[in-house]
Parts: structure tokens; sequence; C-alpha cells
């Protein structure tokens, strides 16, 4: 009994160890697929397994697409829909799965089994705040031959607190990054048509008096943008004047109201 308790003692020490060094790395990368490759990495190492996968949750499937096998990283194109398989099972449940036996489980995917050849499995789903499925990841077999057990569940839902905040911040930056995207493809586009059109378009900002003109308006007056700063008095020399004296209303109204102001002339 003392050897025994030695013995998880230490394994407790080496997962905490691990679990630590996993809270540095981790959070080194904003990429998903990194952030996945080096969860199922950590919980290989503090789980002592001999491998595992992560599948990103896709078009309401959770996507396996590399598989970890000791060093060795293989490529699967393997989809679970709600209710199909083990992963399958986790999505539609949202609760960790364990089995002592795949050869007999009823979720297990016979072929899935056979190909990967594991035994022994424990699957994981990756909720953020709102209990939405991000991911899960699923470890097979521990070296040792034991079953997964309660330790080794408490220290991968401590790792699953560092991942889940690293792929909320991954999946919010690649939203930036799609706005981004599309907000300078508008901007081209209508650069484009603009161009195409003859249309030219200025901005003020008001609180500093900063006058904006687009490429267009400086190549319609023939203005060097370079080296001439555009002004309120310039942009109304190249209006007509009946559209100047509408622009001086437009313009008292909005630093009356303190409203924004859009219109064409």
């Amino acid at each position: 009994d003392r050897k025994q308790k030695e013995e998880l003692l230490a394994r407790r020490e080496k997962q905490l160890s691990v679990l630590a060094q996993a809270g540095r790395v981790i959070n080194e990368t904003l990429d998903e697929v990194e952030i996945g490759r080096r969860l199922v990495d950590f919980a290989k190492t503090m789980l002592n397994c001999a491998s595992g996968a992560i599948g990103f949750y896709k078009q309401k499937k959770l996507c396996f697409r590399e598989y970890y096998k000791g060093e060795e990283r293989i490529d699967i194109n393997l989809d679970f829909p709600a209710g199909y398989g083990v992963p399958g099972h986790v999505l539609a449940t949202k609760q960790v799965y364990v089995s002592s036996d795949a050869r007999t489980d009823e979720h297990v995917i016979p072929e899935i089994q056979q190909t990967l050849g594991f035994i022994k499995l424990i699957d994981m789903p990756i909720l953020d705040a709102n209990g939405d499925i991000l991911a899960c990841f699923e470890m097979h077999d521990r070296l040792d031959g034991l079953d997964f057990d309660a330790q080794d569940m408490e220290m991968l839902h401590s790792l699953l607190g560092i991942v889940t905040a690293a792929l909320v911040n991954a999946k919010l930056l690649f939203k930036q990054k799609k706005m981004a995207e599309q907000l300078h493809l508008a901007q081209v586009r209508h650069e484009e048509a603009a161009s195409i059109a003859k249309l030219g378009h200025w901005v003020i900002n008001l609180p500093d008096n900063r006058v904006e003109w687009s490429a267009q308006t400086f190549e319609i007056t023939g203005r060097d943008r370079s080296s001439f700063v555009p002004t309120i008095q310039a942009s109304s020399l190249n209006m007509h004047p009946d559209d100047c004296e509408q622009m001086q209303v437009l313009l008292y109204q909005a630093i009356e109201n303190q409203t924004r102001i859009d219109t064409r002339f």
C-alpha cells in the first residue's frame, strides 16, 4: 500500500509539472490547429498514454484530421455528427466518455477501432463559456495498461481550462482577421467602382476639422495627394455654389446635434 501511494503521489507530481508547462506553452500560439497539437501532446505526456487526437467542431460535426501515435503524426479524415461514434456521443451529451474496452463498446465504430488499434479511451468535450462545443479530444491506452481513472480526468479538466481560453482567443482572432479582410475587399471594390464611375468622396471629422479625400477625388480635382492637404474650404471650391450652401446647412446641423451625416452632391 505504501509503495502504491508513493507511485500515485509521484504520478500526480509529474502531471502537475506537465500542467504548469502546458499553461506556458499552449498560450504562446493563437493558431487553432497548433493549439490542438499541443493539447494532445501534453495530454499524452500527462496520462502516459500511447495515442490521441483532437476534433474541431465544423458544420455541426466533430472533424478529426490528425492522429498522434507515439511520435508519429498520421493524417486521417474522420467526421462525427451527433450520435455517431464516441465523438458523436460526446457532441450530443457534452459529457466525458470513458471506455475500458473499445472492442465491445456500443458507441465505438468497429472499423475505426480496428484501424487505429486502441483498446481503452477517454473522450472529453471542450466547451466555451456559453456551453457550446468547440472541439473534443480523445486519448487512447495508458502505457501501463490500466484504465483511465478519476485522477486522469481531474488533470485533463485542468488542462481543458488552459486550452479553452486559447481556442476562444484563436477564434476571436480569426473573426477579426476575417472582418478586416472583408472590409479591405469592400474598400477595394468601392474604389474600383468610384474610379469607373468617376466619383469621388471625402470625409470631414468635425472634432478636429480633419478632411480626408478619396484617391478618386484627388484625381478629379487634379491635386497631388503627396503634397496637398485637404481642407473644408478646398473641398467647397470643387462644388457647385448651390451645393455649398446645402453643405453649410448640413455641417451646422451635424455640429448642433452632434450627429453623423451622409450626403451626395
